[in-house]
């Protein structure tokens, strides 16, 4: 593992030198590694870019060091396109190398040494990239955003696996004078990196979680024969009595559910006296497992209750009827009149 000077983020041309990186012979020999045929130097164009760190980012998650050196390794490789749109006609660059840094000069948020992912891209020269090349030497094309899968996303301040178990703590919340966030560990694949305009991390940006666009993987299993060889023997097993199109609805349902009690969450909020911002609120719910929407519920909905004060139904009306309106002759006045439909 190197270490360096604390880099600039996002994609850079060359960190020490605003000229043009030229690929040397070992560039070469890597990058060759992907190519149909042998490419010469000044077919190439190459540059680095900051993948990711281990400081917290805009969604309250950051990398452990063991995840970094992980990714370092396993992003090797991997295309490069825009905006994690998954398409071919988007892959614009490869990685062909990457190495785990560590910035002596800098400490994290979280308190350790500052560490961070440095991979080197090419691309094959063209009349299609030129302008693309133009913008990243002149920093405009900057901020990039990889996309991976990890078997861990720990809570700070109780240690559960949220992949595995919920927990209480809301990320971003202070506890104990400390801030919650999720705790990413042990990368499990790589899927691609992109160029982006709003990353989630600071310095360089990240997704998480592999969005692949499968929202029709259920019409796709609804029009599979249990005895397709996809499907391990148990898995068939364990649908016995249960059709796919049925599972289909049911999670249709499901997402009906939570989206209902994610709204009754953010109104009862406001009701309950909170000034939070909006899309702030938003935000936190839409992180929330249902367990949690439904605790938070409660909550606000006891709050509202204590706050609320019975009042009598056209209250303000009844002295003015009793005012105005004549007794009856051997009774009262109806002071029942003003509830009347």
């Amino acid at each position: 593992m190197k270490k360096n000077a604390t880099p600039k983020p996002g994609a850079q041309t060359n960190e020490t030198n605003p000229v043009e990186i030229k690929p040397s012979s070992e560039d070469m020999s890597k990058i060759n590694k992907y190519t149909r045929r042998a490419l010469r130097s000044e077919e190439v164009y190459i540059f680095n870019i900051v993948l990711c760190d281990n400081e917290t980012d805009r969604d309250n998650e950051r990398f452990t060091v063991d995840a970094l050196k992980k990714i370092a390794e396993i992003f090797i490789g991997r295309t490069g396109i825009f905006d994690h749109s998954q398409k071919g006609e988007n892959q614009t660059a490869r990685i062909y190398d990457a190495s785990l840094e560590s910035a002596t000069d800098r400490k994290a948020s979280c308190g350790d040494v500052y560490h961070y992912v440095k991979a080197s891209a090419y691309m094959v020269r063209s009349k299609r990239n030129q302008d693309l090349i133009l913008e990243i030497d002149g920093g405009i094309k900057k901020e990039v955003s990889l996309s991976c899968q990890v078997a861990k996303r720990v809570c700070s301040v109780c240690g559960v696996n949220r992949k595995v178990k919920s927990c209480s703590h809301i990320p971003g919340r202070l506890y104990g004078g400390k801030q919650c966030c999720l705790i990413m560990d042990e990368p499990t694949d790589a899927y691609e990196w992109s160029f982006v305009a709003i990353p989630s991390q600071v310095s360089a940006g990240v997704v998480k979680k592999f969005e692949c666009g499968c929202e029709n993987f259920c019409d796709r299993l609804c029009s599979r024969n249990k005895s397709d060889s996809d499907f391990a023997g148990k898995d068939v097993k364990n649908m016995d009595g249960i059709s796919f199109e049925k599972l289909k609805v049911l999670a249709k349902w499901g997402e009906s559910y939570r989206a209902d009690l994610a709204g009754e969450v953010v109104k009862l909020s406001f009701l309950a006296g909170n000034n939070f911002d909006t899309k702030m609120l938003e935000r936190v719910v839409e992180k929330m497992d249902v367990d949690e929407l439904k605790a938070f519920k409660i909550a606000f909905e006891q709050k509202v209750s204590d706050n609320v004060t019975p009042v009598p139904v056209l209250s303000s009306s009844v002295t003015a009827a009793k005012k105005t309106i004549p007794a009856k002759s051997g009774g009262s006045a109806d002071n029942n009149r003003e509830f009347r439909i």
